[in-house]
């Protein structure tokens, strides 16, 4: 088992993904919401960049 806050290298996926949502699920609050801050800017770069208006009018600060 390996420990959360401990960073390790997993080989291949198997596990992957439940060891990134323990990872996820320690973060503090506040680090939460900063990363899915990003997240959604990232979103709406992508579909600027690809042309696709769809929430063009989407402003964040």
């Amino acid at each position: 088992m390996v420990e959360v806050g401990v960073r390790e290298w997993e080989s291949g996926w198997e596990g992957h993904e439940r060891l990134q949502m323990r990872r996820f699920a320690a973060l503090p609050m506040a680090e939460k919401l900063e990363w899915l801050e990003e997240t959604q800017r990232m979103v709406l770069t992508l579909h600027a960049e690809n042309g696709n208006p769809a929430h063009s009018d989407v402003k964040l600060e």
